[in-house]
């Protein structure tokens, strides 16, 4: 099974992308993507864990050997030996965590929820925008991709994921508990659920296709499908 190093904000996204996929299934949705559906599922590692731990083994090996190769005065080698301490009790609470969890989705998800196609990304960048579209069906085609128009990515924030009233999960955080993830899944079900379609963009009359790039007058759009979904053109 392959492996991925993550950083801590991208191994808990992917945690969270991973829960809501189940989620959107038991709840009689399914994913509409043949690539999220068929592609093998990966072990995530924490990288940012990881190498903090090998810091601290690093400083602890290093304070240990300058104590037994150097002369200190009292007050530095006491200062030592304590700082020595605290980086021990942190590398012990450290190494308690468990990760390298196996998941089955990325840092995106295609997902179809009453009679809703939706697309969610979380970008591997947190200071960068992180997009929501959702899109209508078309009863007509039953049409299950987010192709015949390029819709507006609508932005969301990590805001929604809050712990309480006056705090938000810290999803950089290395504690970030089974029962955390299961409750920020939750909100953003919730937010998946009651957001409002996104808008499809129309430019001079227009509407582009994001899938074959071709550009659809609008009278145009029932007669021609995507070259992907293999429809030929009337």
């Amino acid at each position: 099974m392959k492996k991925l190093y993550l950083t801590t904000y991208q191994y808990n996204t992917y945690l969270i992308l991973d829960r809501l996929a189940e989620k959107i299934i038991n709840n009689g949705g399914c994913i509409v993507s043949e690539w999220e559906k068929t592609r093998e599922p990966i072990t995530i590692y924490n990288r940012t864990l990881i190498e903090h731990i090998d810091k601290l083994k690093n400083d602890i090996d290093i304070m240990s050997r300058n104590l037994t190769t150097h002369t200190y005065t009292t007050d530095r080698k006491r200062n030592i030996i304590e700082c020595r301490k605290k980086r021990k009790k942190e590398l012990k609470d450290l190494e308690k965590i468990k990760h390298g969890k196996i998941v089955h989705n990325r840092n995106y998800l295609n997902f179809k929820l009453d009679n809703h196609i939706c697309y969610i990304e979380f970008n591997d960048n947190p200071f960068f925008t992180h997009y929501f579209t959702k899109k209508p069906i078309d009863k007509k085609t039953d049409d299950t991709y987010i192709t015949l128009y390029s819709y507006y990515l609508d932005d969301f924030s990590l805001d929604i994921f809050k712990k309480d009233d006056n705090t938000n999960y810290d999803l950089y955080s290395y504690h970030i508990s089974d029962i955390d993830i299961g409750n920020m899944v939750e909100t953003l079900y919730q937010y998946c659920t009651e957001a409002k379609a996104s808008e499809p963009v129309i430019i001079n009359n227009r509407s582009y296709c994001s899938c074959c790039g071709h550009t659809y007058i609008k009278k145009e759009i029932q007669a021609k499908r995507c070259k992907y979904k293999e429809v030929k053109n009337d």
